[in-house]
């Protein structure tokens, strides 16, 4: 089974007003870009090595887009085709239910939207003849209408009998299993795009008398030691 984490700790290392980084700050190497959005507060301290003064503090990545897709219609699944780690693009599908029963629905009420359609034909042609009023054929022309929203109806959960991708990702964790049963509502599969991701920085307050938007720092992730190139995008 692949474990996929959804948040990874770092640090980040700043240059007090805002100076390029030197070569041991940022490693060897290409570097990702990656935006900051928030910056919160903790105490910093200085790194050691270089002669350049630099702070650090405490960060998280973690991916911009994540969410829990849940059932939209309660019935079984047929199709799960991804399992955890897996990637996939944007419209894949990701869940499939057996859509035997809504299809069956649909194809009724499009039955009797077809049978209103025609009783609303032949009170209009009878209403000039003048067999029938004009209430009638409002009548028919309001039996009409119920159909269409009944076939709109139909048609929806038929479309929720598939649930498809709604960005590029990883399935972080699947939350069922196949010819599973699940009511609505029920939670199927956490997703998460894994390509744009953001830090999430403590720092003290008195950092913000010189820290700026589109300030560079560097990151070092703990998972790996790798370091990368980042700015901050909000404060």
């Amino acid at each position: 089974m692949a474990f996929v984490a959804r948040w990874v700790g770092c640090w980040c290392a700043l240059l007090v007003g805002g100076m390029m980084f030197p070569q041991w700050a940022v490693g060897d190497g290409g570097y990702d870009d990656v935006p900051v959005t928030t910056v919160h507060h903790q105490s910093a301290s200085e790194l050691e090595g270089g002669a350049v003064p630099v702070l650090k503090s405490r960060c998280l990545l973690e991916p911009v887009q994540e969410t829990v897709l849940s059932s939209e219609i309660p019935g079984r699944i047929n199709k799960l085709p991804l399992r955890e780690g897996d990637r996939f693009k944007k419209g894949a599908l990701l869940v499939g239910f057996d859509c035997s029963v809504y299809r069956a629905q649909l194809a009724l009420v499009s039955a009797e939207l077809k049978g209103s359609r025609k009783t609303l034909k032949n009170a209009r042609q009878l209403a000039k003849l003048n067999s029938v009023g004009a209430l009638e054929v409002e009548l028919a022309a309001v039996d009409v209408e119920k159909a269409r929203a009944r076939v709109h109806s139909a048609g929806v959960q038929v479309r929720q009998c598939r649930i498809v991708a709604p960005f590029a990702g990883r399935v972080a964790s699947r939350l069922v299993h196949q010819h599973e049963r699940v009511q609505m509502g029920k939670p199927l599969l956490e997703i998460i795009d894994d390509r744009l991701l953001e830090i999430h920085m403590v720092a003290p307050s008195k950092w913000l008398n010189w820290i700026k938007v589109d300030q560079p720092f560097a990151v070092q992730l703990d998972e790996t030691g790798r370091r990368y190139k980042a700015k901050i995008s909000k404060l």
